[in-house]
């Protein structure tokens, strides 16, 4: 018992000295980031107040092989603060420490903290010209690579590799390194290319690999685009749906034709079900109009809505098919289900209170499908220490209400606050009813021991680039807590964005009368500080209290290399010139690409957007410490006269600190080493016994378009990519670059992304829309069958003002017989903004990629089409188009392989004759012949080296089946110098247990 007392005691001297010393000590305090990265630039911040003599201050990072120190002053009897910018040393990850010594004659600290050293890893894109390809194609990708600052790095890749369906490396680059950060690759398809998904895989020196994925497909492109609307959500309370269907070409304008279309609800099914459930569906056959849409409304009387059998949201499925040509696509679309009739929610509203400081916050109530509850009452019910009122607050045109509550008499109780719009009807067991949802928040103060308070001041809305954010803060400061007659007090700023300090400052504010009062600063807003802005704001009082708030505020995402991307005109003739205007930094290396909005239309999940780029940054927002560098600390609850036997936690002890100044570090991610009140008191209770603590969380339209056409266009020139250029832009940094459009009318979607010294750059998008207002469109298949007879189309549009008679004649060709259908006429009248089809009985006669070529033209004619009189264009009179057709063989395909292994000596050759024996009877020009050479005969093999590896298991053949093949992987490793201990120890693990299966036989 008395070594009880004697612990006890000790430990009462020492809270008194350390309250004592706590006034009349020097104040220090350092902050760094308790992340940082190797290889890069990082800072830390270091405060000494209230010096009363000279003091050596120095601040050192502990490292696994050496130590940096990073601030070394001497320190007379004046306030101090820096922010020292320095480099890390190239590092494997690793828990180091940030130590912190000062020393005077009468004055001595040391202070120790871990934090994470973690090597800078670049990240890596891969960008294909386009998502999708057909066999025969050319893959064109460029591999780019950066930091998270986005500056460009000139990283080597080791391998770079292409696998196709079969997980067969078809592609390889070897010790590939950037240009600019940029490297431009390409890898020819062949004719017999698999059908599937591609993999291109990046693989950097240190051992980190990027994926890109393409597909392989036999496609037509889609000459429109099926769009359905519906609403986001049906309420349970909707008593019917609009839904509407549009199509519209690739160049903007409306198609006409036919939709089918279903409108569904699909039951649950489980296996335990006694009786059928069927899915409640609607179908309905609808026309286009001229504007391309049409709207079907839908009574919801029959979709059950009260049931709880059904899914939660609603299908629906249309079929637009073209008037004339038959061309059908699809499209879907889903709209949720709800019973919820209003959403409430607390928005940018903090969780603590402090105290003497107006509470502000906000409450967003919206409707079901997301849209505001204007103008409409709300309620907010506020509870503490068993007193409770209500107040009624008004939605604003936003369908949010703000509120500000007092906070002065609310001592340090924990304070509930509810939302509601109204209250929910009586529920029906089996029934779903209608509902609205409130929203709860606890309050819980934040602990001053002073009761002074800062409080930054929320800003509602997404900060610009190249602005200057205006931060408002509020302070309540007691007038006790600062030297008699002060006038001002000083504060201090720390800006976190994506983990590390990117902005730091001091200000003094000059006090006002009384003990309240509000500030404001400003930073500059650039892509260092995007996507989010943690901002920290605090001041040290002399008594040694610190006193500090955070907020963080969005940022919209931007990059330092300004990109713009312009063509000269945004409409053009096909096969006309056009100028692509491209700027960024000066000494840019940028990548432009332009691809038919077509491709897009089947596959755009592959873009290179903002978003993209900024989600592959590991850190946007801090949310505190990584595990291995949590701050545990003794337990203070820890009562020796309690459990006197009791044994030492394998667990430390983890400072929860939501509520106090340490936590607003910690949310921050930002170590804080000093001896300032910073922490809340831990408040212990009489027997309770210590659990263990969780570990902190890881910080993670043409109107008026007459362009000077031709009389006669010929279009044969159709890319479905039309740029894919590397391009420098000099000195300048400005450059235009003539280009040629393509003869597809469409619309070209372009975009690019620049690197330079300066950093990373991105376009926004933009669009030329090729078209002329009269045109001949051929509608072909993929691929025919020689010999085997289709139906040819071609179809004439007319978006001229006034109506026309046009002829139709397809050119005579040896490589194909065309016949004029039985009741067909190739002279017909089309009138303004519509389209006719014309048929043909088509054969091809020759293997391969045949031009189809077909001609219209319109004839000067005093005919009328109906009633109208008919028009002869100057310009445009006649378009011819030519596009290629593949043909392929008739029969069945047969394919023979021959193999050969070649062991060639060294500084020897080895060949090998193979004889290429044609059957006697096969299908005229169909015969190919490909090689492929594979230098590492169990390449692809090891691809799959866990499956060839295997645990032999059961009697006789079993066992050598599995067994045998241990045995060779294992020789062939050794021989080719790849093997590791990993699969050594499991083939040999893998061995012994068959032989041990063995030998009991």
């Amino acid at each position: 018992m008395t070594t009880m007392w004697k612990v006890v005691l000790l430990f009462c001297l020492q809270l008194c000295k350390s309250t004592a010393e706590s006034t009349s000590r020097p104040i220090y305090m350092v902050t760094i980031p308790h992340r940082i990265h190797g290889g890069t630039m990082e800072k830390v911040c270091a405060h000494l107040l209230q010096p009363n003599e000279t003091i050596s201050f120095t601040i050192n990072l502990l490292m696994e092989r050496e130590n940096l120190t990073l601030l070394e002053e001497k320190i007379k009897e004046k306030d101090f603060y820096k922010c020292i910018e320095f480099q890390v040393p190239m590092s494997n990850e690793f828990v180091g420490h940030i130590e912190v010594r000062l020393r005077g004659k009468s004055f001595e600290v040391e202070n120790k903290k871990k934090v994470l050293i973690t090597p800078m890893r670049s990240m890596t894109f891969i960008q294909t010209d386009k998502p999708i390809y057909k066999p025969g194609q050319t893959v064109k990708f460029r591999i780019f690579a950066m930091n998270e600052d986005f500056l460009p790095v000139n990283e080597k890749y080791t391998t770079v590799e292409l696998v196709d369906p079969r997980s067969n490396r078809i592609g390889q680059w070897l010790n590939i390194s950037t240009n600019s950060g940029i490297v431009d690759l390409s890898y020819p398809t062949t004719s017999e290319a698999p059908l599937g998904m591609y993999t291109v895989t990046a693989w950097q020196e240190q051992g980190f690999s990027n994926h890109e994925k393409f597909k392989v497909k036999e496609y037509v492109l889609p000459k429109y685009e099926v769009v359905i609307k519906l609403p986001e959500t049906v309420t349970i309370e909707d008593t019917e749906v609009k839904v509407q269907v549009c199509g519209k070409y690739t160049y903007g304008k409306p198609v006409v034709g036919s939709v089918k279309l279903s409108f569904c609800r699909k039951a649950f099914y489980y296996w335990f079900s006694t009786g059928e459930q069927r899915d409640i569906c609607q179908r309905f056959i609808i026309m286009t109009d001229k504007s391309g849409c049409t709207t079907q409304v839908v009574e919801l009387e029959g979709y059950a809505l009260n049931s709880t059998g059904y899914e939660g949201s609603f299908r629906a499925d249309a079929e637009l098919t073209e008037e004339g040509t038959g061309v059908t696509l699809q499209a879907s679309s889903t709209a949720k289900f709800t019973d919820i009739l209003v959403n409430i929610n607390f928005e940018d509203t903090p969780n603590s209170y402090k105290q003497g400081i107006p509470f502000n916050g906000k409450i967003k109530v919206n409707q079901a499908d997301s849209s505001p509850v204007a103008n409409k009452q709300v309620f907010l019910n506020i509870s503490r220490s068993g007193m409770a009122e209500t107040q009624v607050l008004n939605t604003n045109e936003n369908g949010v209400a703000f509120f500000s509550l007092n906070t002065s008499s609310w001592g340090n109780s924990t304070v509930s606050l509810k939302a509601y719009y109204k209250k929910d009807i009586s529920y029906t067991f089996g029934l779903v009813s209608p509902r609205y949802h409130g929203a709860n928040l606890f309050l819980k103060p934040f602990y001053s021991k002073s009761k002074s308070f800062v409080k930054i001041q929320d800003f509602n809305e997404e900060f610009e680039c190249e602005t200057e954010a205006k931060i408002i803060i509020d302070y309540i400061i007691k007038r006790d807590e600062l030297e008699e007659g002060a006038t001002f007090v000083e504060f201090f700023y720390q800006v976190v964005a994506k983990g590390g300090i990117a902005v730091h400052g001091r200000l003094q504010t000059h006090l006002k009368d009384g003990e309240e009062g509000s500030f404001d600063f400003t930073f500059p807003v650039t892509s260092n500080v995007s996507p989010y802005a943690q901002v920290l704001i605090y001041a040290i009082l002399p008594s040694g209290e610190m006193i500090a708030d955070s907020n963080d505020f969005k940022v919209k995402k931007c990059f330092k290399n300004k990109v713009e991307l312009r063509f000269s005109s945004p409409r053009d003739l096909p096969g006309g010139d056009t100028n692509l205007h491209l700027q960024a930094k000066p000494g840019s290396l940028c990548s432009v690409r332009s691809v038919d909005k077509s491709v897009l239309l089947m596959d755009s999940s592959h873009e290179l957007t903002a978003d993209v780029i900024y989600n592959r940054i590991p850190f946007q927002k801090m949310f505190g410490y990584n595990y291995r560098v949590e701050d545990y600390e003794p337990d203070l609850c820890f009562n020796p006269f309690l459990h006197p036997l009791q044994k030492r936690s394998i667990f430390p002890f983890l400072h929860h600190s939501e509520n106090d100044i340490f936590g607003i570090f910690k949310s921050l991610g930002l170590k804080l080493l000093t001896n300032s009140d910073v922490k809340k008191p831990v408040t212990c209770y009489a027997g309770t016994v210590n659990s263990s603590p969780g570990l902190g969380a890881g910080g993670v339209g043409f109107s008026g378009f007459q362009p000077d056409f031709a009389k006669e266009t010929i279009r044969k020139f159709f890319p479905e990519t039309w740029i894919w250029n590397l391009i420098s832009v000099g000195e300048t940094g400005v450059i235009e670059l003539p280009q040629t459009i393509p003869d597809t009318i469409t619309e070209w979607q372009a975009d690019a992304f620049c690197t330079s010294p300066e950093g990373f750059g991105l376009a926004h998008p933009i669009g030329l829309t090729a078209f002329q207002p009269f045109f001949v469109e051929l509608i072909l298949p993929y691929s025919v069958v020689r010999g085997e007879a289709f139906e040819l189309k071609a179809s004439v549009f007319n978006y001229l003002f006034q109506c026309i008679v046009v002829k139709v004649s397809p050119a005579e060709s040896s490589q194909y017989s065309l016949e004029p259908c039985e009741w067909c006429e190739y002279k017909s009248c089309v009138c303004a903004d519509e389209s006719k089809v014309f048929r043909w009985t088509f054969t091809a006669k020759a293997l391969g990629e045949v031009n189809v070529t077909v001609r219209a033209e319109v004839l000067s004619t005093e005919e009328l089409c109906g009633n109208e009189v008919v028009s002869f264009p100057d310009h445009g009179r006649a378009d011819t188009v030519v596009q290629k057709l593949l043909v392929q063989a008739e029969g069945v395909q047969k394919t023979t392989a021959i193999n050969a292994l070649l062991c060639p000596k060294e500084e020897f050759t080895e060949s090998k004759t193979f004889s290429l024996e044609l059957p006697e009877v096969f299908v005229e020009g169909s015969a190919k012949a490909s090689v492929s050479v594979l230098g590492d005969v169990m390449g692809r093999a090891m691809q799959n080296l866990d499956k060839l590896l295997a645990m032999p298991f059961g009697c006789g053949e079993q066992n050598m089946v599995l067994l045998a093949p241990n045995i060779y992987v294992l020789r062939y490793l050794e021989a080719t110098g790849q093997m590791t201990e990993q699969i050594k120890a499991k083939a040999i693990r893998f061995m012994e247990s068959g032989e041990r299966l063995w030998s009991r036989k």
